[in-house]
């Protein structure tokens, strides 16, 4: 069997993404999973027992909240802390799961027979620094410069924003993972339009030849309607990977949006509280300030999630409709009209000769 090497070029472009997710024990390569099956099972073991420690160890702060926050800000307390490990919980599983369905999806994108630039390459690696950087850049900064400040209890430990970051890294991945499969879909599509382009599309049909009324006597070139079935194929392989792509994620990012609404609505209902104390005073001012900046941090962590969850999904459709513009030009380019003239003189003496039956 033939190795495709685009297929090669591109696993290597996802790498970062494909070993980060083995690393935190989410999915594996299908290769990994046959041949390492019984220490993968342990390594997830291991690390979802971590999990549910660190949420043991968290019992007494989300208590402490709870109880001492009342009203609305005390159901938002109840609901953040609450929904946020059954996601963290969840998000773990259902990559587990889902496992086989994303190396599927890997599969698919690796056999599309188009040719992978080297822009697209490094556009590809790029797109996932990009991602992994800024949401690690706003994660971080918001765990290790205020969480503490933000929401002192006698419960944190030094340990406790380090603890935060991994967790909410099991939360957002699956997001991650999505968006850059999206992406890399939605690159495909790209490279197949500029393919479909630089085509050239002409009609063959030669004047010697006649048409009757079930066939053309004289076809197109084979090369043409070779090249627009070979398009057409790459077309349903991409639209195929965007379904199974969807089905392997949805439910994961279906609990992130859940979580980000509650999230940014604590987060929201925070910042008016504190830039609206009217306890504040010189000496607590810069303090004030410094809470209301961490909370935007906190809160432009999970709008930056969401809006790439956006942007690459509107990318794929952005390019399906240049796709759909791009058939319509060439369909009307090998248009032939003086075949739609034979056409309707042949098509018009069989209704006259229906007609004059019918009379008779």
């Amino acid at each position: 069997m033939a190795v495709n090497p685009n297929g090669i070029k591109l696993t290597a472009a996802l790498e970062p993404m494909t070993f980060t997710s083995a690393f935190l024990g989410l999915t594996f390569q299908a290769d990994t999973l046959k041949t390492k099956r019984k220490f993968i099972l342990l390594y997830r073991v291991a690390i979802f027992s971590a999990i549910v420690l660190i949420l043991i160890n968290e019992i007494p702060t989300i208590t402490y909240w709870t109880t001492n926050t009342d009203t609305i800000h005390g159901m938002l307390v109840f609901l953040e802390t609450r929904l946020r490990w059954f996601v963290v919980l969840a998000s773990f599983i259902l990559n587990g799961v889902n496992n086989k369905r994303m190396n599927g999806v890997l599969t698919i994108l690796t056999d599309v027979p188009l040719t992978l630039r080297h822009s697209e390459y490094k556009r590809i690696l790029r797109f996932q620094v990009f991602i992994f950087s800024t949401s690690l850049f706003l994660l971080v900064g918001y765990m290790c410069l205020g969480n503490d400040v933000l929401w002192p209890n006698p419960y944190y430990a030094w340990y406790t924003s380090t603890i935060y970051i991994v967790t909410e890294i099991y939360t957002v991945f699956a997001d991650f993972q999505f968006v850059i499969l999206i992406f890399t879909i939605r690159t495909y599509f790209k490279l197949m339009n500029d393919n479909l382009k630089s085509c050239n599309f002409k009609s063959t049909v030669s004047k010697a030849k006649r048409i009757s009324l079930l066939f053309v006597s004289d076809h197109r070139k084979k090369d043409n309607v070779g090249e627009i079935v070979r398009f057409r194929q790459i077309h349903m392989t991409l639209v195929d990977c965007c379904i199974k792509t969807n089905e392997c994620f949805s439910l994961q990012i279906l609990l992130y949006l859940l979580l980000s609404i509650v999230e940014l609505t604590y987060g929201l209902r925070s910042y008016i509280i504190f830039i609206n104390d009217t306890n504040v005073n010189s000496s607590t001012t810069w303090r004030t300030k410094y809470q209301t900046c961490l909370i935007l941090f906190w809160s432009a962590y999970y709008l930056s999630t969401i809006l790439n969850i956006a942007i690459a999904c509107e990318g794929v459709i952005i390019e399906t409709e240049k796709t759909a513009t791009i058939i319509n030009e060439v369909i009307n380019e090998i248009n032939d009209k003086e075949l739609e003239k034979q056409v309707i003189g042949t098509v018009g003496t069989y209704l006259i000769i229906i007609t004059t039956f019918k009379v008779n």
